[in-house]
């Protein structure tokens, strides 16, 4: 499971961030080393942006990573990479920062889903 959070946006119309979504998922299917066979176990959030102040000038992406995925190291700064690349192409004046957190479930998660 991979929840991608992706904050500090300019207001763009909903397609857009659609087209995001599916570059990022798309790009995560190449990260061979996660096994994603699909963007099922993708969410991504587009939080809305409370201040306007500085709005645009600086994207900050972050990635939870369910333990079970694993990633080592090199793994991790790909998968950062990876989706901070798909963001700033689509943002190009944009500084763009990203962050992967691996989570271990057993320090505290809860899921209504089954598995």
């Amino acid at each position: 499971m991979l929840v991608i959070k992706v904050q500090g946006l300019p207001q763009v119309p909903e397609d857009q961030l659609r087209g995001l979504y599916l570059q990022i998922v798309i790009s995560l299917l190449y990260v061979r080393e996660l096994n994603l066979k699909d963007g099922r176990e993708v969410t991504c959030l587009f939080p809305a942006n409370m201040m306007f102040c500085g709005l645009g000038e600086e994207i900050i992406v972050e990635v939870i990573l369910c333990e079970k995925l694993k990633c080592p190291e090199g793994v991790c700064q790909k998968l950062a990479s990876t989706i901070g690349r798909v963001v700033r192409a689509e943002f190009p004046q944009m500084f763009v920062r990203c962050l992967v957190h691996p989570v271990n479930p057993k320090q505290g998660f809860w899921s209504s889903h089954p598995g």
